[in-house]
């Protein structure tokens, strides 16, 4: 006998459609069916509906019976903040992210309008290898003209699905936001991916993009292709841009340690 593959939907008794429905779409966006009696959104191949009681309604305690709490899963700690900045800028109380000491991921909980939990919770999903290959190959294939950019630009870029310690992109298009450090061709360049995620260390610089706090996070630097560029989002001011360079330089090309010229010959320019 096979298992169910997914749940297919999830019905809610509230006693209010109206202020269900203007509490849910801060952070599910439109529903999918709206009408006097009943509201529903989809969330990945789950439907959740909420309807109006067949009976007397009573309001809900999650601690007596039945369902304790709802759990909606995000993909990155990216995504988890941009929901916590949705609750806390319409004013839904929560508890802020934390750590779920049992399975170790972050997560964030509040109430709805009648009573019942709800959770944003981070659960990291497999790599998507596959749909990075097929990305990478029609992005090589491209016939593009390369856009103009210099150094200190921020674009949105390709960096794929990678290994390990490797910088990922996000999104279909596996994009993450990158600064051109290095112009090497109008065909290249050395970049350095950003991230919204506090840092701290000599391999990250804080700086502001787009007035919000952002890292350049200076142990992924990789040469990259035009190819991979789609939108440039702005760009860094001197200052930002001094620190940045500051950091890389004394990161890379300055060392505390000593190198002697083999067998105690002098280091000509075209070895160093």
């Amino acid at each position: 006998m096979n298992n169910p593959h997914f749940i297919d939907h999830i019905v809610l008794i509230v006693k209010d459609i109206k202020k269900t429905t203007d509490f849910y779409n801060v952070f599910l966006g439109k529903p999918e069916h709206l009408n006097n009696d009943s509201v529903s959104y989809k969330i990945g191949n789950t439907k959740i509906f909420f309807g109006l009681p067949y009976k007397e309604y009573e309001f809900f305690d999650k601690d007596k019976g039945g369902i304790n709490h709802l759990a909606f899963g995000v993909k990155t700690i990216e995504e988890l903040k941009i929901f916590e900045e949705k609750l806390n800028n319409s004013q839904i109380k929560n508890s802020g992210i934390q750590i779920d000491k049992f399975g170790g991921n972050e997560f964030i909980w509040f109430d709805d309008p009648h009573g019942y939990r709800l959770e944003f919770y981070l659960r990291p999903v497999d790599k998507n290898f596959i749909g990075w290959i097929t990305l990478k190959s029609k992005l090589d294939s491209k016939n593009k003209k390369p856009p103009l950019f210099k150094e200190g630009e921020i674009w949105w870029c390709s960096l794929g699905e990678n290994i390990g310690v490797e910088i990922n992109g996000k999104s279909k298009d596996f994009t993450r936001p990158v600064l051109v450090f290095k112009k090497l061709s109008n065909q290249g360049f050395l970049g350095i991916p950003m991230t919204t995620q506090t840092k701290s260390g000599n391999w990250y610089v804080s700086v502001r993009q787009s007035g919000k706090d952002a890292v350049v996070n200076l142990s992924q630097a990789r040469v990259l292709s035009f190819k991979r560029m789609y939108s440039k989002i702005g760009e860094l001011d001197d200052a930002d841009c001094f620190l940045v360079y500051e950091a890389f330089l004394k990161l890379y090309v300055v060392s505390n340690k000593k190198f002697s010229p083999p067998d105690g010959g002098v280091v000509g320019k075209s070895q160093i």
